[in-house]
């Protein structure tokens, strides 16, 4: 029997499935997320994560979205190498607006419960006050904290572990306190942090804290899902760019984004040997059923029509990105390809224009060096799949 897509992206569950189930058929549950709001971009790795939570909101249990502006301006160490930047209170503002724009396109905003945790640290007559913040803190070994291997390994490079970055565990653990949760869910990278949170709660109310972890979906080309990379898939992004996106992930990947972005159990027979024997199909079906989640099944098929049609016939995407640049002025190409969000770096750009794969208004550019004044619908075609006309 197939899985459900919830089945499919679990990982843990902390103590246990079997004492989750029981738990749930005794009373409705208070289950939460949280987020640091250092990107405006929700992605469908994310939303892998957020489909759970939408199962727990259609059984009737209270999911809570809890933004973490406060300790956005600490910064989570998870998978950090070095010191995360810090943000502004007006960049935190602004990603929280996007953010709740795009978690409609999975949530059913009407029952969800949106907070902030600046409410119990930014506030000086509650926990944020240093004073009330001690007695939370000495539930928490130092130890304990120093057990993160990424801290360890920046110490072995001589790279610094700040202060801040030490407790952040504490602070995002204190959350579940506030909030009162039965349960927190969230990717595989934050179980350090959750479980020190169900570790706090039974240590500062006797309560035993759930913890369901997911697993986590790579972006296109197996590596980390990030802006930065340009390998990920945004939930907002237009059927005819999701499904192209979706098109060009690695053949390997296939298993885990038919069970984490499509819900597809791909240990099913007809799937299995569809992946094994013709992945290109694989692709388009996997792609269509993405698609259809976000935008429908009448918006999947077009874009499948479109990009048919693209690479098949050569013909140009029919809603081709308008952007307007930065500048307007005469600018090196590699600039311009960086500034539409065409490449993620200027070496990048350079190494696209070297292989042939930057287009001009259908020229080729063959110069990394080139210099080019942007005009309004001017085309940038950078590879097979991404277009921008210029909006001047």
């Amino acid at each position: 029997m197939a899985k459900p897509h919830w089945q499919l992206a679990l990982d843990s569950v902390y103590p246990g499935l079997e004492t989750l189930e029981q738990i749930k058929q005794q009373k409705k549950l208070r289950v939460y997320t949280g987020v640091d709001l250092t990107g405006p971009t929700v992605h469908i790795g994310h939303a892998s994560t957020l489909r759970v939570l939408r199962r727990f909101q259609d059984e009737g249990h209270q999911v809570i979205f809890l933004f973490g502006d406060f300790t956005a301006m600490v910064g989570d160490p998870t998978g950090r190498d070095k010191q995360r930047p810090v943000l502004t209170q007006e960049e935190i503002d602004q990603n929280k607006e996007s953010y709740l724009e795009q978690l409609a396109k999975v949530l059913d905003m009407k029952t969800l419960e949106v907070r902030s945790n600046s409410e119990w640290y930014a506030d000086p007559d509650r926990a944020g006050a240093l004073i009330k913040f001690l007695p939370i803190a000495r539930q928490v070994t130092a130890a304990q904290l120093w057990e993160r291997d990424m801290f360890q390994e920046r110490q072995a490079k001589g790279q610094p572990v700040t202060l801040s970055e030490f407790i952040y565990p504490v602070l995002q653990a204190y959350d579940s306190i506030e909030l009162d949760v039965d349960l927190e869910i969230g990717a595989t990278d934050q179980t350090f942090n959750m479980l020190a949170g169900r570790d706090l709660v039974k240590k500062m109310t006797g309560k035993d804290k759930l913890v369901l972890t997911t697993k986590i979906l790579r972006g296109t080309d197996g590596r980390k899902m990030s802006k930065s990379y340009n390998n990920y898939i945004g939930v907002t992004d237009t059927a005819d760019q999701m499904f192209g996106k979706l098109m060009s992930v690695r053949d390997e990947l296939l298993p885990e984004y038919f069970a984490l972005a499509a819900g597809i159990d791909p240990d099913q027979p007809d799937i299995k040997e569809l992946i094994s024997n013709n992945p290109r199909l694989a692709k388009a079906r996997m792609a269509a059923e993405v698609v259809a989640f976000y935008h429908g099944a009448g918006q999947a098929e077009a874009a499948q029509r479109q990009f048919d049609a693209q690479f098949k016939d050569g013909v140009k995407p029919a809603n081709i990105p308008i952007k307007r640049p930065t500048s307007l002025e005469n600018q090196k190409i590699v600039d311009l390809i960086v500034d539409l969000d065409l490449a993620s770096s200027k070496s990048e750009a350079a190494r696209l224009i070297v292989q042939g794969g930057v287009k001009v208004d259908n020229l080729v550019i063959e110069d990394q060096f080139g210099v080019v004044t942007p005009v309004k619908d001017m085309v940038i075609q950078v590879g097979k799949r991404r277009f921008v006309k210029i909006d001047a």
